[in-house]
């Protein structure tokens, strides 16, 4: 990887420094602590899913 931080578009920014073959990467989630499910329409069984034909 370049190093570079792309938002919506092919042009990157310098970001940071250029990863190389056995670099360790990751990444880091944080949700509010109020974080929650809507009541309506959220679901994770997968039943649920449209179909979708390819």
């Amino acid at each position: 990887d370049d190093g570079k931080l792309f938002h919506g578009s092919g042009v990157g920014d310098p970001f940071g420094p250029r990863c190389y073959k056995g670099d360790v990467m990751g990444c880091g989630i944080m949700f509010p602590r109020d974080y929650g499910r809507d009541s309506e329409g959220d679901s994770d069984d997968a039943s649920e899913l449209p179909e979708v034909k390819v």
